[in-house]
């Protein structure tokens, strides 16, 4: 389940960063450990002793996320390409194709937890979506100085962020 402010983030992302024709959010923050997905799988199976049960091969709901179990998540909505749907069993959620994939876990480089944050999340869109791609002669003349603050504001934070192991891979 939720939490109040992950719901108020995931309106803001889908007000502020839109969605997909079939209204999906582009963006959303979710929590790790309640994200399933029906996979086809051909595996041996286990007890939580370890000893062998069968092996299975078929459809199973398995989690998304097994790596990264009660943390935050930030996703991105894609269009699933025809290799992927095999593996994947479509629900009527996403039938048009579409699957949220991981771009960033709330969690340390030691792994530990973090808190949700907006601030983080404005940064890691703006990186996202500029892709150092906008450059000022592209923008119309009474943004210029709006971008020129925001990439002055973006480069001090650099510096900062370089001290904080788990956002090196935002300046990287």
């Amino acid at each position: 389940m939720l939490t109040k402010e992950a719901k108020e983030i995931n309106k803001w992302l889908k007000e502020n960063y839109g969605t997909t024709a079939e209204g999906f959010s582009i963006w959303r923050v979710n929590w790790s450990t309640n994200c399933f997905e029906q996979r086809f799988v051909d595996k041996d199976e286990f007890s939580s002793s370890g000893i062998y049960l069968r092996h299975f091969k078929g459809i199973k709901e398995e989690p998304k996320y097994p790596f990264c179990k009660d943390r935050f998540i930030l996703e991105k909505i894609s269009l699933l390409r025809e290799i992927e749907i095999k593996d994947i069993i479509l629900s009527d959620s996403n039938s048009n194709r579409y699957s949220y994939e991981c771009i960033y876990v709330f969690q340390t480089k030691a792994f530990e937890p973090l808190p949700l944050n907006r601030t983080v999340i404005e940064w890691i869109l703006f990186f996202a979506l500029n892709n150092y791609r906008t450059h000022k002669n592209d923008l119309e003349e009474e943004n210029k100085k709006e971008f020129e603050d925001k990439k002055e504001q973006m480069r001090q934070r650099i510096g900062e962020l370089m001290q904080v192991p788990h956002l090196m891979d935002l300046v990287g």
